[in-house]
């Protein structure tokens, strides 16, 4: 719930603009207008497609290849904004604890979020924190150019290591179609965007 987590506005700035985000402009709509992608791992291109299953609030975002679910994406969307749930499923499986704001409505387009909490992987849990920062870019896919909100999240764990260990998460929200590009990793280690079919014919 909203309330149980640390969800900090840090005033600074906005870059890409003044647009103000709302509910209304359904940045993750119920259904995926866009179903074929393409699953970066390293130097591995994988053709996936994409199948939403939206449950209430939840929208479970399900990466397929010849007919078997590679990874699971799940969101929070509601009034009031979108939150990472968990990334993969299984043991290796990433959960939020509480979950990763990645946007808020109304919020400006440059505002910052913040969070504190745990990452869970199996039955560790790391206690976290991370900077979520929002700019608006035009970005580039093989289906075409289009305006995006680019989310960039900056993560610290404290693993147990002398320093806390850095992951790095990205998304870029197209309004009336969703997180259609996701990045994990640093240097794009994990990647998935649009892939354009050709048409037969």
């Amino acid at each position: 719930m909203l309330s149980v987590f640390t969800l900090l506005l840090l005033g600074c700035t906005p870059q890409g603009g003044d647009k103000e985000l709302r509910y209304s402009d359904n940045y993750f709509p119920s259904e995926w207008k866009q179903p074929y992608a393409t699953l970066r791992l390293a130097n591995l291109e994988i053709p996936i497609e994409l199948k939403l299953e939206a449950k209430g609030t939840e929208r479970e975002l399900q990466l397929i290849n010849e007919g078997v679910v590679m990874e699971k994406e799940t969101y929070r969307v509601t009034t009031e904004g979108i939150w990472l749930v968990r990334l993969r499923d299984g043991e290796t499986g990433e959960t939020f604890a509480p979950e990763l704001p990645l946007l808020r409505f109304p919020m400006r387009v440059g505002e910052d979020l913040s969070w504190e909490g745990k990452l869970v992987i199996g039955t560790r849990e790391i206690p976290s924190r991370a900077k979520i920062h929002t700019s608006a870019e035009t970005i580039t896919f093989e289906t075409g150019v289009t305006e995006a909100v680019h989310v960039e999240v900056a993560l610290e764990l404290d693993d147990g290591s002398p320093r806390p260990a850095q992951r790095r998460l990205a998304f870029w929200f197209v309004k009336g179609e969703g997180p259609l590009k996701r990045e994990y990793g640093t240097s794009g280690q994990e990647v998935r965007e649009p892939r354009r079919i050709e048409k037969s014919g």
